[in-house]
Parts: C-alpha cells; structure tokens; sequence
C-alpha cells in the first residue's frame, strides 16, 4: 500500500479525534476565545493607551486588557455555545411537536419565530414545553452530543484512508466507549 505523508496526518488525526474529541473540543473552545480576547484586548489596550495620551505605558494596557478580554472572551463563547445548543433543542422540540417551522434564510426564520408564537398564543402550549425540553435536553447532552459526532468524524477520516467496511463503525464505537470512559470528568 503506497501511503503519503498528508494521507498518514489524516488518518492519525482522525484517530485522534475520534478517540480524544470530546477534551480537546473542550480545550478548542476556551482557546479560540482566549485567543479573540487577546487580540481584542491588543486593539482595545492600545486604543485606550493613545486615547489617554499615556504611550508611555502603552505596553501594560495592552497586557491588562488581553488578559481581562481573554477571560471575558472565553467565557462568552462557552455561554454562546450553551445558547445555541439550547436554541437548536429548542427548534428540534417545536419541530417534533407537529409546528412546521421552515427556511433557514433570515426572512424565513422571522416567519417560523411568527409562526410559533401563533401557535402558542393560541393555546398550544404542548409546542412551547416541548420546544423548552428539547432546549434543555440540548445543553445537558452537549457532552454525548460531542462524543458522538467527533467519534464518527474521526472515524469517517480513518476510513478515508484506511477503506474497510469495519473500520467505520469499529473506530465510532471505541471513540465513543473511549471518550465516555476515559475522559470522565474533561
């Protein structure tokens, strides 16, 4: 079998995932928001430092403030995670409860949100508990939702390059069992 480099990188990294997806998708997202608040914070420390004419300390507002913004940052972007999971849920929820919801366009989810709101405001209160459990199922499987998805990725690139018909479903189960088990409390 004649493998490249680029084609053994994509198959360890989709070990990789599918065994250990779940912590580093943990580690991806308080990253990439202390990252967007330390390049906020530069922008912002060196704005606030000419604005108060005190260049001379130009270098300890860009610090302070990519510090304070990388905190901020990151946490906002968990929380942002949770309101779209929540969101997500929730839609799934009203779509199981029998309320077309349709369009993915901007105009389009403006008239699935007015039709919601008409079905509720009518009495149909089964669509809004069921839109609200399905919301709050969606943040507390967040976890299972993440194992399951980064196990079947990174087995999906294994495959790609390793093309056996046991090796998808093989790899997806030993992600799967792999993040739950080992990666307890990541």
């Amino acid at each position: 079998m004649n493998l490249h480099v680029g084609t053994l990188a994509v198959g360890l990294i989709g070990l990789i995932l599918a065994i250990a997806g779940y912590p580093l998708y943990r580690i991806s997202v308080r990253v990439s928001g202390a990252l967007l608040g330390v390049y906020l914070g530069g922008v912002v420390g060196s704005a606030l430092a000419h604005w108060c004419k005190l260049d001379d300390y130009q270098i300890w507002f860009v610090l302070a403030c990519g510090i304070i913004l990388a905190l901020l940052a990151s946490s906002i972007l968990r929380k942002w995670i949770k309101t779209m999971l929540f969101l997500a849920g929730f839609t799934l929820g009203i779509m199981l409860s029998g309320i077309p919801v349709e369009g993915l366009s901007p105009g389009g989810i403006a008239s699935a949100f007015r039709n919601i709101v008409s079905h509720v405001s009518h009495g149909n209160l089964w669509a809004l508990a069921a839109g609200l459990l399905g919301g709050i199922l969606g943040i507390f499987l967040e976890r299972s939702v993440v194992i399951v998805l980064t196990s079947f990725v990174g087995s999906y690139l294994l495959f790609s390059v390793y093309p056996h018909p046991w090796i998808l479903g093989l790899v997806m189960i030993a992600g799967v069992l792999c993040q739950t088990v080992v990666f307890k409390r990541a």
